[in-house]
């Protein structure tokens, strides 16, 4: 189904495919850390992230490109450091919906004046 997704821990086995009449895009990252177990934890089942007024898809889908455009210019520990940073802001994104949808409305309630 469009706009859902979901996230195996590592080592589970799976497959997915498209309809040859019904094509679909598949954004997949395969990772591992301390906070994996976190950000999998309950996801291991399609969840949605439907379109909306308030919905960021492309915020969030402008991060997934960063991280692949970063990632591009190699593998040295300051790309990975800051790729690593991206993926957690862009799983917390998902994991997190109603939380990055309303600091979206937020963030155009705070002017220069309110910042100390």
């Amino acid at each position: 189904m469009t706009n859902q997704y979901f996230i195996f821990p590592a080592g589970v086995p799976h497959s997915y495919r498209s309809d040859e009449n019904d094509p679909w895009s598949i954004y997949w990252i395969h990772f591992s850390g301390n906070l994996a177990s976190f950000f999998a934890e309950g996801a291991g089942r399609p969840l949605n992230v439907r379109p909306g007024l308030t919905s960021r898809i492309t915020d969030r889908n402008s991060i997934f490109q960063e991280i692949l455009l970063t990632l591009s210019y190699g593998y040295d520990i300051e790309n990975l450091r800051y790729a690593s940073s991206l993926l957690t802001y862009y799983l917390a994104s998902m994991r997190f919906l109603n939380q990055f949808r309303h600091s979206q409305k937020e963030e155009n309630r705070i002017n220069s004046s309110d910042i100390v």
